[in-house]
């Protein structure tokens, strides 16, 4: 049925046209099937018609997709919730897994936190909330096989299920599906580099714009700041980063995008002015780093208040 591979991927790409549902708290599944050779060329072309449909792979791909739901409408639902706990756990606790090496730009874990000026309570709460969420999944865990009432037990796990959905999904500025705090605390981190570099007694415009470089940067690599004032003007930088802003019921709205940074004009003066106002340009910055750190310490309260009432749904239900 399957021809070459299949690839499962546990996270939800969030330019796929069902991320917004799954970030409203539906869970999703997005089943896709190609050949490389003749669809890429075909898609979002005049070439992709109806006459162009290959009807026995749709019937295929039907089925497969129907296979899926019907498992899932059997007895208890599997959401995985030991999934979700191990991929937070490796994002936020992990520093070996959230390196440039693994396919992130900057550090997205809790060691990062020293790096920054934030209140340490608002980890600390989050911390303890983590370990309270993920004793209550292994707890489900040990417990669910005794379940008797599926339809009970299922209805409540939805309603579990769509409050994590709801709390802890978001995405970068490069639409890749991301925890809330993991593009805050990128860009504070990056801010931070930018003061430093600004503070020393005869400044490196190299080291400067190095560290602009990876403001607003998306943590899997969306263009940095240099190719993008490149191509562009700062008008249409800042025209823009408006497409971002999460109006209610926009992509951006469901994606808890994290503030864009607007140093456009402190790149360009710093790139091409002689003699740079490095003071003029570091109050700036400084003045966005303390907005992102407040920022962050939101997040990071709003995600711990999420997995405390988590962890008491799930004990609820065991």
């Amino acid at each position: 049925v399957y021809p070459g591979k299949i690839n499962v991927e546990s996270m939800l790409l969030s330019i796929a046209d069902d991320w917004v549902v799954t970030a409203n708290g539906i869970p999703s599944v997005s089943i896709t099937s190609m050949r490389a050779e003749d669809y890429f060329g075909r898609y979002h072309t005049t070439e992709d018609r109806i006459e162009n449909i290959d009807y026995d792979a749709m019937r295929q791909i039907a089925n497969a997709s129907f296979d899926i739901i019907r498992e899932y409408d059997n007895g208890l639902i599997d959401y995985n919730l030991e999934g979700r706990v191990g991929d937070f756990e490796a994002m936020y606790a992990m520093p070996e897994v959230t390196t440039a090496e693994n396919g992130f730009v900057m550090g997205t874990s809790r060691m990062e936190f020293s790096k920054i000026d934030i209140d340490n309570a608002f980890q600390a709460k989050l911390d303890e909330a983590f370990e309270k969420w993920k004793a209550a999944v292994e707890a489900y865990g040990t417990r669910k096989a005794e379940i008797t009432d599926a339809d009970r037990a299922n209805e409540k796990l939805m309603a579990y299920n769509r409050y994590i959905l709801t709390g802890l999904t978001a995405a970068g500025i490069g639409q890749t599906t991301i925890y809330p705090y993991m593009q805050t605390l990128t860009d504070a981190v990056a801010l931070k580099m930018s003061i430093e570099a600004l503070s020393k007694d005869a400044p490196e415009k190299e080291e400067i714009l190095e560290a602009f470089d990876k403001v607003n940067l998306d943590i899997f690599g969306w263009i940095p700041l240099t190719q993008f004032i490149n191509l562009l003007s700062i008008e249409t930088c800042r025209k823009m980063t408006k497409l971002y802003e999460p109006m209610e019921g926009t992509w951006g709205y469901y994606a808890k995008l994290s503030p864009i940074i607007d140093i456009f004009s402190e790149y360009t003066e710093i790139r091409d002015d002689e003699s740079p106002d490095y003071a003029a340009v570091r109050s700036k910055i400084n003045e966005l780093y303390e907005l992102t750190c407040r920022e962050l310490e939101s997040r990071l309260g709003a995600m711990a208040e999420v997995l405390d009432t988590a962890a008491e749904m799930l004990d609820e239900i065991r």
